[in-house]
Order: structure tokens, then sequence, then C-alpha cells
């Protein structure tokens, strides 16, 4: 925890009103893409027992198993979120955010956004009610296609169906072109 010794910071948050020290009710998260290029958030409770609360639970989400090994489907749900909150001004999507986001590729995710009809010229944007969860999912399936996945979702009835199971099922356990069955496969390629 940091603690600003600026007189003017102290007048503005009116610190000496509140009870206890206020290093106790200070919460400081560090963020950052590596470990050079990091950002400073400050948070100030008016409680103690608040600003613990909040370290426990920030602590408790940084440590959850679940959020480090998220599936592809989730990480790539957050991007979606994500470009939908990083808007400009005028309410819509810029489209240098998005190559941001893939920038594995720069013709491949103009090509993508061409294939979707969206703006594709990195000045852009894109109205938020366009690039709909539909929208953004055709957006993904040409950046990234996998012909294959489609395949074998094809050929064992699951392509209503987001994932499979290894779970006896009609169908399930019928072989692909390699004679591997399907339901042990199926771990590994989604």
């Amino acid at each position: 925890m940091r603690c600003e010794q600026e007189a003017k910071l102290r007048e503005l948050l009116d610190v000496s009103t509140l009870p206890g020290k206020m290093e106790n009710r200070m919460l400081t998260v560090v963020s950052g893409l590596d470990m050079v290029n990091i950002t400073y958030l400050n948070f100030m409770a008016f409680q103690e027992e608040t600003a613990k609360e909040w370290a426990e639970e920030l602590f408790n989400l940084a440590s959850n198993l679940l959020v480090q090994n998220m599936s592809r489907e989730d990480c790539l749900q957050k991007a979606y979120t994500r470009l939908k909150l990083q808007l400009n001004p005028e309410g819509r999507i810029p489209v240098k955010n998005i190559f941001r986001m893939f920038s594995a590729d720069r013709k491949r995710v103009e090509t993508a956004l061409e294939n979707c009809n969206l703006p594709s010229v990195r000045n852009d944007s894109i109205p938020q009610e366009d690039f709909t969860p539909e929208v953004y999912s055709m957006f993904l399936g040409n950046i990234c296609p996998r012909s294959e996945l489609d395949h074998i979702f094809s050929d064992v009835g699951a392509k209503s169906r987001p994932s499979l199971s290894v779970e006896p099922d009609d169908g399930v356990h019928s072989t692909t072109n390699r004679g591997t069955p399907v339901s042990t496969r199926s771990s590994t390629l989604l």
C-alpha cells in the first residue's frame, strides 16, 4: 500500500475526519502486460475493514486456478466483452482496437473484417449494434478457420451443441478419417 503525503490530496480526500490510519485504508493495484509497463490504480476505503475485504477478494480472484486456466471460449468471450466496452467518444468500436487485440497477422484481420462486411481501415469504427456475438463468431471463424473441427462436429451431429462430451451417445463413438474415436479426441481438439 502506498500513502500520498501531499497536503492538497489529504484535503481533497478529507482523511483527517476518518478513523484509523490512512495507510490501512488504501489499496494499490499494480497491473500491466509485462514487468516494465505497469500501471498503478489507487483505491481509498472509508474503513479499514473494507480495504481488507477488497484486498482479500482481489487476491482470491488473482489466485483462482479457474480464472488463470480459462478455456478458449472464455478467453474469446472476454476479448469480445473488452472490445464492446472500449468505445470511442461516438459510442462506436474503433477498428484499431481489433487490430491491437488480434495483432499476429494484420492482413488476416483486414480480410476477416471485410468478410463480415465491417470496416477494415485502421482509423474506422464499427457501430456497436453491428458487432453482435454472431458477427464476432463469424469474424473469429474467418481469422482462424478450423474446418476440421466443423467437420468433426457435423459428423457426430453436435453442430448445434457448444461442445462434445466423452459420455456414450449415439454416434459419438464413431471414428474420424484417422481412425481415432471422436470421444477420445474431443478434449484435445477444443
